[in-house]
């Protein structure tokens, strides 16, 4: 943690892969499992997020701090929490 607080983000490399974050909930797990694998073929890291409580905040958090270059929300139960 002190080190996160401490030292500044590093800037991207040529080499990093873009950050995709997706949601994820029971029902749409084929589907998402199934995009993920499209946009890993694509060049593209997938992060899968549980659709309720904590998961659904730390993608919010993560996609706020600009690390994320993409959003699969396939799984929008939040929506009716």
């Amino acid at each position: 943690m002190a080190g996160l607080v401490r030292y500044p983000r590093p800037e991207p490399q040529a080499t990093d892969k873009p950050l995709v974050a997706a949601t994820m909930f029971g029902v749409t797990t084929p589907c998402v499992e199934r995009a993920r694998e499209t946009l890993e073929r694509a060049g593209c890291e997938v992060l899968v997020f549980h659709a309720t409580g904590n998961g659904g905040q730390a993608m919010e958090s993560l996609i706020s701090d600009g690390l994320i270059a993409g959003v699969l929300d396939v799984t929008t139960t939040e929506i009716a929490d």
